[in-house]
């Protein structure tokens, strides 16, 4: 599983996962924060309310899924190469990052697209978001990146975790192996929805500004209009 007593990279991050199986509900994540964790801060009262909750999320893997499966798994390939017996060890720590569907008061989901010259998915539109920092709750980092990376404030007590996404880099297995590198970048990232903290609608896209190192757009959809973006 993904949690044990020896200190981790989750441990730091005040999360404690444990993956759960039984035959009505299939593969599911045990998602709370980690009340053993030496920052234990996240029951302080900056803290928000649904950062002491815990979630039973639904896990599902593209190497038993086919359905779900793009490209070749880089750590399932890597494994069936035995990559790790004959190179470098796989890296330390699984990162965790957070990212959101924002909404405003009329019900529309914050979009925003990376910069050109970002090193991965360039121009590509997503959700806003980004890694936890040392000791920093869900919501807390969650508050953070949205605000820096488009000035919007997001009610921290309106978060709410719905799916967990595994991200690779490179995405490909084969790549991973010709390049030589193995995996250099690994992330859980956790997907939520939230509010905006204004309810005010005007209020809102006044708050608007964009860090162009990371963001040069940004859209606000429909809930019709962002599903077919999907």
């Amino acid at each position: 599983g993904w949690w044990s007593s020896t200190p981790s990279h989750f441990d730091r991050m005040m999360v404690r996962m444990e993956e759960i199986f039984d035959d009505k509900h299939g593969a599911a994540v045990i998602f709370a924060p980690d009340s053993s964790s030496a920052n234990d801060n996240f029951t302080t009262a900056n803290a928000a309310a649904n950062d002491t909750k815990e979630w039973s999320l639904p896990l599902a893997r593209a190497a038993t899924n086919p359905s779900l499966l793009s490209t070749s798994c880089p750590t399932v390939t890597l494994a069936q190469h035995n990559w790790y017996e004959t190179n470098q060890p796989r890296k330390e720590n699984v990162h965790l990052g957070v990212v959101a569907a924002v909404s405003d008061p009329e019900g529309r989901i914050l979009l925003t697209r990376r910069a050109e010259h970002m090193r991965s998915f360039p121009s590509a539109w997503v959700m806003p978001g980004g890694g936890l920092d040392d000791g920093e709750s869900i919501s807390t980092a969650l508050v953070r990146e949205v605000a820096e990376e488009t000035g919007v404030v997001v009610d921290a007590k309106s978060i709410v975790p719905f799916c967990l996404w595994e991200s690779c880099y490179p995405t490909c297995g084969v790549k991973c192996i010709e390049a030589d590198t193995g995996i250099t970048a690994h992330y859980l990232v956790v997907f939520c929805l939230a509010q905006t903290l204004e309810r005010d609608l005007a209020s809102v896209r006044k708050q608007v500004r964009l860090d162009e190192t990371e963001t040069d757009r940004a859209v606000w959809l429909s809930a019709e209009d962002f599903v077919q973006t999907l």
